[in-house]
């Protein structure tokens, strides 16, 4: 197993599912908080009314125009919905492809969020925008227009329409940047929600090694859990590596000769044992008690 694939195992391990997905849903709620502000802040630098996409929104939603603020409010409970589902699909995603996804600090989270948002805008911010939210966004935009001047919605939706069209590729571009946005906030905000869980419990458990691999654990049910599935010898089947000596069998060779080494005396240095020959057929050991045990099976009278 890799380094990576370590530190990633023992991630999980201090983050729990039900709060990594907690922090997602909630990095989710607060990057679309920070999209609607930016998105209404870069409409207002265009000339546009800064409430006419959440308004659009609520528009694609089903509510009326007429409805004014309730609209806009609507559109934002909508808005916020997408980001917290955003969220939970985010820690979905993540934790399905945790080897290469799964998010436990600040830089991986901002890089995973680029990605996110690039993705969320050509899966989702993309058709919305081409299929419902343009006719919703020229008849949100004619609202405002329509009080503003005392014309009516209908009397100002062509000339809307036209200005908006001639806009349509700043406005796509502004739609980018801040799913862009979104993505990466939602990052950030997962990796350093996440990092600080890790960091914390870390700091305060002492890792224990695994005897045979040396991989490290932050808890004994979680190296009982990796030593069960990782080296427990199947039922029935022998181990591949036994002692000489006693006959206690070993998964790997490394843990063989530890046990050599504190339970017969076995030098560690493998290629400076001292051999001992048998005098009948002229086989040689490396212990004492190997020579003894094979006189005994092998000479006895």
């Amino acid at each position: 197993m890799s380094g990576s694939d370590t530190k990633v195992k023992k991630s999980e391990g201090l983050v729990s599912y039900k709060r990594y997905v907690g922090l997602s849903v909630f990095a989710g709620l607060i990057g679309a908080l920070v999209m609607g502000l930016v998105m209404t802040g870069i409409l207002a630098s265009m000339g546009l009314p800064a409430l006419a996409m959440m308004m659009a929104l609520g528009l694609t939603i089903g509510l009326p125009v007429s409805g004014g603020m309730s609209t806009v409010m609507g559109g934002l409970a909508i808005h916020l919905f997408d980001g917290a589902l955003l969220g939970l699909i985010g820690a979905g995603v993540t934790l399905g492809l945790k080897k290469w996804f799964f998010v436990d600090s600040v830089r991986k989270g901002f890089l995973v969020g680029i990605l996110a948002g690039v993705v969320l805008f050509i899966v989702f911010g993309l058709p919305v925008m081409m299929l419902s939210l343009e006719k919703s966004m020229v008849l949100a935009v004619s609202y405002y227009k329509a009080i503003s001047s005392g014309m009516s919605v209908a009397a100002v939706m062509p000339m809307v329409k036209q200005k908006l069209m001639g806009m349509l590729p700043s406005v796509l571009g502004a739609f980018f940047f801040v799913h862009l946005l979104l993505g990466i906030t939602w990052g950030a905000i997962l990796g350093a929600g996440a990092g600080m869980f890790v960091s914390r419990e870390s700091s305060g458990r002492r890792e224990l090694t695994c005897p045979t691999c040396g991989m490290t654990f932050p808890t004994q049910p979680m190296l009982m859990q990796h030593a069960n599935s990782a080296h427990q010898q199947k039922q029935n089947q022998p181990a591949g590596f036994k002692c000489p000596v006693c006959g206690t069998s070993f998964p790997t060779q490394e843990a063989l000769m530890q046990h050599g080494q504190t339970a017969h005396g076995a030098k560690q240095d493998t290629h400076a044992h001292e051999h001992f020959k048998c005098k009948a057929c002229g086989a040689e050991f490396e212990t004492q008690d190997e020579l003894m045990v094979h006189g005994k099976s092998s000479h006895s009278m």
